[in-house]
């Protein structure tokens, strides 16, 4: 199949205005079977924001397995001492890794230094009931777990991460200031019911924000070293990958609950791990098979499909309303679920 018959399967750019950028990438048993990038020349380094939460998840999961005296029932306040005060004490690293912390500050941090990021998180009320139902946050969980992994490697998140999970895996995938890692990700816009043009959403791109690798949504990269990662999570028992890391990469897959909750997902519940979603309902209604990943504002995800064998990316620079985002994406999985020939929507 050339690209414009699966750039016509998929439907990707449609109805995209100027400037949009889609690709995707699907993997099954015997090879890959779509790659497709629509709106620019490949290789596009998108901005992967929550997708690549995973990754982060692996370097403190693999940090938790080589050390004995360390564990996820750990409290926070151990490793950042700016949460050892009340309503913030009994906050463990899984919590951070679940969405349990019931810390409802989710603060946009360009031009912030890190000594306020912590205070206003510090000074954050607490959402008690998320301690039981977690609700999904962007940055909170994910930048205090950049600075546990600091705390226990003493190095900096960039440099651990790298150590601890990219490097051993081979991929390219940048954090940290764009200079070290190449072209940086295209602009990212957002589309709303208002208008049929997105408004620039800068702070993604913003070379602050990048230069400070926020951990979680602060990595970027094509969607063929995403999906890279994935299969990695798919399969993470291979001879070339040390034995603590393969284990992390395996308890992505390990689902501990149910009734995960998004910002504005109006009540919707999704199974999860220590660190990504499982199960079938955060990739789309009916969608058939249990699915280990993450999404992100941007409709950019990926996942390992267990029952199947296949691992799925689909990255964008566009941001849309949550419920084109879920329609456009059940339309995509289920495109090029047919080009492998399985049924993802029965």
């Amino acid at each position: 199949m050339d690209d414009e018959e699966l750039w016509a399967a998929l439907r990707l750019g449609e109805r995209a205005p100027d400037g949009a950028v889609e690709a995707v990438s699907l993997r099954a048993p015997g090879g890959v079977v779509a790659h497709l990038t629509v709106g620019a020349a490949e290789p596009v380094r998108f901005p992967y924001m929550c997708a690549a939460k995973p990754i982060v998840a692996a370097a403190l999961l693999r940090l938790v397995q080589e050390r004995p005296e360390t564990s996820l029932g750990d409290p926070v306040h151990a490793y950042v001492p700016e949460l050892d005060r009340p309503g913030k004490r009994e906050i463990t690293l899984l919590d951070l890794l679940t969405h349990r912390t019931g810390i409802t500050r989710e603060p946009i941090p360009r031009g912030w230094d890190e000594a306020r990021i912590r205070a206003w998180i510090a000074g954050s009320p607490v959402d008690t009931a998320a301690r039981t139902v977690p609700r999904y946050g962007m940055f909170t969980s994910w930048y205090l777990v950049g600075l546990v992994i600091e705390k226990l490697t003493g190095t900096d998140r960039v440099t651990a991460v790298h150590d601890l999970v990219l490097g051993p895996l081979g991929l390219r995938i940048g954090f940290g200031p764009p200079a070290h890692h190449g072209t940086p990700p295209p602009p990212v816009g957002v589309l709303d019911a208002r208008s049929d043009d997105p408004r620039p959403l800068d702070w993604i791109s913003d070379p602050r924000v990048l230069d400070a690798a926020w951990a979680g949504t602060g990595m970027w990269g094509d969607v063929a070293q995403l999906a890279a990662f994935y299969s990695y999570v798919l399969c993470p028992h291979r001879p070339h990958v040390p034995g603590s890391l393969a284990r992390a990469l395996a308890q992505l897959s390990d689902e501990l609950g149910t009734g995960m909750t998004a910002w504005d997902a109006g009540g919707q519940g999704w199974g999860y791990s220590a660190g990504a979603y499982t199960g079938s309902g955060w990739v789309g209604a009916r969608f058939a098979f249990p699915a280990v990943g993450v999404d992100a504002a941007t409709g950019t995800f990926g996942f390992a499909d267990h029952t199947n064998g296949v691992v799925m990316t689909y990255a964008s620079n566009l941001m849309r309303l949550s419920t084109p985002v879920l329609l456009r994406r059940r339309r995509i999985v289920a495109a090029a679920y047919r080009l492998a020939g399985i049924e993802a929507f029965p």
